[in-house]
């Protein structure tokens, strides 16, 4: 066997390999392609409201007002209260933001995938993405202009632009 016949058979070993990983590659692609809009479904009935539903008691003043009655309850200890549920309440806002995003973005790869079936999703995604920053904003502001006493706040509101969303990939 001649030494150019030997590196002919390399050669050709290297094409089928490759030949074959780039054929794998592609199945993997469009695997992933067509399973993304099942992916975005499926996010949004794992999504529960529920967990968010605590944001309300951290709101309310009755514990503050049954403290204060309690004997030998002192100013400081219903400051300190206020300020570790304030702390609480930030951590469930940027959890209720990262949920936003992901449910957001998973109502946006469900619309690129299918357009022609989604397309009244996209007019959704944006009046849901404006009205929710802007609430959120909203309930920021007031929580940090009230300093002394939760500020009167709903928080169902916030919650309505995620609701609809879930929704949206619920029905998808």
């Amino acid at each position: 066997m001649l030494w150019w016949e030997s590196r002919m058979n390399w050669i050709t070993a290297d094409v089928i390999i490759l030949g074959g990983a780039l054929v794998l590659l592609a199945a993997v692609l469009l695997w992933l392609s067509l399973h993304r809009e099942a992916d975005s479904a499926a996010y949004g009935a794992r999504f529960s409201l529920a967990r968010y539903q605590l944001m309300m008691r951290l709101l309310s003043e009755e514990d503050f007002e049954f403290l204060a009655a309690q004997p030998g309850y002192r100013k400081e200890i219903g400051e300190r209260l206020r300020r570790d549920r304030r702390r609480i309440l930030q951590m469930y806002m940027r959890a209720l933001a990262v949920d936003f995003r992901a449910l957001h973005a998973a109502a946006r790869r469900m619309a690129a995938a299918a357009p022609e079936r989604h397309a009244d999703l996209v007019g959704v995604l944006i009046g849901c993405q404006l009205t929710f920053w802007r609430r959120m904003a909203l309930v920021e502001l007031r929580l940090l202009t009230s300093r002394d006493r939760f500020p009167r706040l709903d928080i169902a509101p916030l919650l309505q632009p995620i609701e609809s969303i879930r929704l949206q990939l619920a029905a998808a």
